[in-house]
């Protein structure tokens, strides 16, 4: 297991044995790969995989046997340019002055807002139960702009995108800036949630990520 912020590379052993019908993540994969025209080639053991995808540590003279034991440091420099270097044509670091306006243009008309989904203090993404799932899930919205919109905090509304619709609870806090919607990111859409329903099947222009930020959204009444 490698992480961030590090540069070190690390075992992953299990401290008990699987319970009950419990499967690793490795298990999991196996067995969804058998009902693929793939599976020839992708169904390998652990063993196999490991060392497939540690080629680069052999590479650096680490050892997979040791790997398995105590961690391996990747000969790479803790922070990046360090050297002050840059892969551009300046040699210099360069911020991006040039972007697509196609892809940046919105319809601030019919919806207004940047859905913002920003990480909660208590999940990292979707590690919960049904039963840790709220009724709804909470946006927040100025309230300025939640009485332009006849809507009151406290009660349900509908969240919408170009491409779908959530029902959500309105919170309304001062304290958020008038042209974003903010909720928490996760949850699961068997309980209500799961607001990437409302995100468009798009690639970042940087990094081939997806945009979760370029998502604009409105509300309405229920």
């Amino acid at each position: 297991m490698a992480s961030y912020g590090h540069n070190y590379v690390g075992p992953v052993n299990p401290a008990i044995e699987p319970v009950g019908d419990c499967r690793s993540e490795f298990q999991m994969f196996m067995e969804l790969a058998k009902r693929f025209s793939f599976k020839d080639q992708y169904c390998k053991s652990a063993d196999a995989w490991l060392a497939e995808i540690c080629a680069p540590i052999k590479g650096w003279g680490g050892d997979l046997d040791e790997l398995r034991h105590t961690p391996f440091r990747v000969p790479e420099p803790m922070a990046p340019y360090l050297d002050k270097v840059f892969p551009t044509p300046s040699g210099k670091f360069e911020f991006m002055t040039k972007f697509d306006g196609d892809l940046l243009k919105k319809d601030d008309e019919t919806y207004p807002y940047t859905l913002l989904s920003v990480a909660p203090f208590d999940y990292i993404c979707s590690e919960r139960t049904l039963a840790d799932h709220a009724p709804l899930p909470e946006v927040r919205l100025h309230p300025a702009e939640a009485e332009k919109l006849g809507l009151a905090d406290g009660r349900p509304v509908i969240v919408k995108s170009p491409i779908g619709r959530v029902k959500a609870l309105l919170r309304t806090d001062a304290s958020t800036r008038r042209d974003c919607l903010v909720t928490e990111r996760g949850g699961w859409i068997k309980a209500g949630h799961g607001l990437n329903r409302l995100t468009a099947e798009m690639v970042s222009t940087v990094g081939n990520g997806t945009p979760y930020y370029d998502t604009r959204v409105t509300l309405c009444r229920v």
